[in-house]
């Protein structure tokens, strides 16, 4: 019996331990990939664009939904409307990717950054797209699904 519950006990910190280590590792490379982008503003690459193979933008890619909050994040800290309309298109193209209708209804909410808005008219945006997140973000990202980077399907 005492031999079962230490290997019981031995599997639990394991696997806490694996999380822990999981969750870490992804919220420094994501960390890592945005402080690229903010050190290279003009650089975010676009969803669609064939040049896009930087390290940053292929760790964005690859963390899929683990990257959303990041992204969202940067958006709002950022005075840069060329960079935050680049990081909107990112989050975008990300949601895009859950796959509930109510997901997919929700996004319908959300308007893009555009190069001719206005100040007060990104301003707006950014706001919606913080509000968007802080209603629906669950619905995309679950931030203890850290094995996986379609959380929201």
């Amino acid at each position: 019996m005492k031999t079962g519950a230490k290997i019981a006990g031995a599997a639990i910190v394991l696997a806490l331990l694996s999380w822990t280590g999981i969750v870490l590792y992804w919220h420094l490379t994501i960390r890592s990939a945005i402080t690229y982008f903010d050190d290279h503003a003009s650089d975010v690459p676009r969803p669609w664009d064939p040049l896009a193979d930087t390290p940053a933008f292929v760790t964005i890619r690859g963390a899929g939904c683990r990257g959303l909050p990041y992204l969202i994040r940067a958006i709002e800290e950022s005075n840069s409307p060329e960079y935050q309309r680049g990081l909107s298109m990112l989050v975008f193209f990300e949601a895009t990717k859950a796959t509930s209708a109510e997901a997919e209804a929700n996004l319908q909410q959300v308007t893009l950054l555009a190069a001719d808005d206005e100040p007060a008219e990104t301003k707006k945006k950014v706001d919606a797209i913080r509000a968007w997140w802080s209603r629906h973000g669950h619905l995309y990202h679950q931030w203890w699904r850290v094995w996986s980077s379609r959380c929201g399907s």
